[in-house]
């Protein structure tokens, strides 16, 4: 199924802080409005973990990776800087076409979920700051 935008499509983008104080899961909930197309996740690392590192993982909810599974990209968190972009730096190697199609036009799921998922250590304290792009109609 197409969708044609004769009128042209709008970039938007939503911003949070995700701050992570242990080793449970953090995210973000962004909506957004239906059949948007995620143009990028950017991840600006601010405040570095001691230890440990994250997976990213974005979907429809928490715990979902419909967008970009979990376990795949690692972000780097024991340092600050420089910015992350999940659609250059890491879709281009993980993206099923299932993913790549949902990142297109995300129908009728209008939340998108950033999380990050400590693993390998201990994480103490750590701030990132999360901006979601996207062009919708």
């Amino acid at each position: 199924m197409a969708i044609a935008y004769p009128n042209g499509l709008a970039v938007a983008a939503q911003q949070g802080t995700i701050l992570i104080t242990s080793n449970a899961v953090v995210g973000l909930s962004f909506a957004v409005p239906p059949n948007s197309a995620i143009v990028d996740v950017l991840i600006d690392p601010i405040v570095a973990v001691s230890t440990g590192s994250a997976y990213l993982r974005v979907g429809t909810g928490a715990g979902d990776g419909t967008y970009f599974p979990t376990g795949n990209y690692n972000v780097p968190t024991t340092t600050v800087g420089p910015r992350i972009s999940v659609q250059q730096t890491a879709s281009q190697q993980y993206l099923t076409a299932a993913q790549q199609r949902a990142w297109y036009n995300v129908g009728t799921n209008t939340t998108v979920r950033v999380e990050l998922v400590p693993h390998g250590g201990t994480a103490t304290v750590g701030e990132y700051q999360i901006t979601l792009m996207y062009a919708h109609a």
